[in-house]
């Protein structure tokens, strides 16, 4: 088994992968000091990053206690390692029944480095069931949680039959008025698979006004 030394890893968005650019300050940081990298293949890694992932005990037995954190949380993070292809790095945290709870992107030295590391190595082939699909690949982390509140709102106002509030939302989205609740709290929540600009709009519309 091969291992990297010193390296950061931001398990603190759950399964959601984002790059490296887009951590936040307040986000927890982890100094691994020692994690062992498996060379996996390219459809393998976009699995870990498109899905929910659940590998099994076999996985979970091979990896388990080979990192080393610091003492106080290193019970914390027994369960966790890299996967490369070579091109792409990322690491991933698993809980004792084998569902993965965290996944990281790299600094870009350090990815660098990871990808170098394996690029000889022969595949690994880890056995694991592909779950929920994650979907946050195309969207930017702030504009996935701004979506996820417009998306919470939107149904709290049409189950309070807020309709003035509705059609407001309506309005400012689609520039057109409709007078069934139904069809705009339909229309508003369909909208929200494709997010842009109009939707960051509503967002600070609820976040100033309500």
């Amino acid at each position: 088994m091969n291992f990297v030394y010193d390296i950061i890893l931001n398990f603190s968005c759950n399964n959601l992968y984002y790059d490296f650019y887009e951590w936040k300050s307040d986000d927890i940081l982890i100094n691994v000091k020692k994690i062992p990298i498996l060379k996996v293949s390219s459809n393998t890694l976009n699995d870990f990053i498109n899905y929910e992932i659940e590998v099994n005990k076999d996985f979970l037995n091979n990896v388990c206690g080979k990192s080393l954190v610091s003492k106080k949380e290193q019970n914390k993070y027994l369960y966790i390692c890299l996967l490369s292809n070579s091109d792409k790095t990322i690491g991933v945290r698993f809980s004792r029944n084998g569902k993965m709870i965290g996944i990281s992107s790299l600094i870009i030295d350090e990815e660098k480095d990871c990808n170098e590391s394996i690029l000889n190595n022969k595949l690994n082939n880890i056995k694991y069931k592909k779950n929920k699909k994650v979907g946050n690949k195309y969207i930017l982390r702030d504009d996935f949680f701004k979506k996820e509140y417009l998306k919470k709102e939107i149904i709290e106002i049409y189950k309070h039959n807020s309709v003035n509030k509705l059609r407001y939302l309506y309005y400012e989205y689609f520039n057109k008025e409709c007078d069934n609740s139904y069809d705009m709290y339909k229309e508003l929540i369909n909208s929200l698979n494709n997010y842009d600009d109009r939707h960051n709009y509503l967002y600070k519309l609820l976040k100033v006004i309500w």
